[in-house]
């Protein structure tokens, strides 16, 4: 199973994580639907300085040997992506967002994640 952990580390108030893992077709098509909507009951979280927290995604469904294997290989016109954006809002009031999102590279028995050019921004 794939499971992206995402690591966070701030002072934040009313921390919000929304996040995707899909294999898609590398490099992603422009445009590209990066929008999520939270759940029913989100997570919330605060971070005081110096703490972290990590949050996890995980594909809809686990992926099957054939999508792994398309992931693995450089050459098979597809990667594991994860993308979101993280919500907080910071000591003195005021709201920000990050954009995420990275695909992942096989290299070595292990994934390195790979910066996507696209939807890594911020407030």
């Amino acid at each position: 199973m794939v499971t992206v952990k995402i690591a966070i580390k701030n002072t934040a108030h009313d921390l919000r994580v929304v996040s995707r893992t899909e294999l898609e077709r590398h490099p992603i098509e422009m445009p590209f639907n990066f929008t999520l909507i939270s759940g029913p009951d989100p997570s919330v979280s605060v971070l005081g300085p110096g703490e972290h927290i990590e949050s996890e995604s995980s594909p809809a469904d686990p992926f099957d040997r054939n999508a792994m294997m398309v992931a693995r290989e450089p050459e098979s016109g597809g990667r594991i992506y994860t993308w979101g954006t993280v919500t907080h809002r910071d000591v003195f009031g005021n709201n920000h967002w990050t954009n995420f999102c990275s695909s992942l590279i096989f290299r070595e028995g292990e994934y390195v994640a790979h910066a996507s050019e696209h939807h890594n921004d911020a407030s």
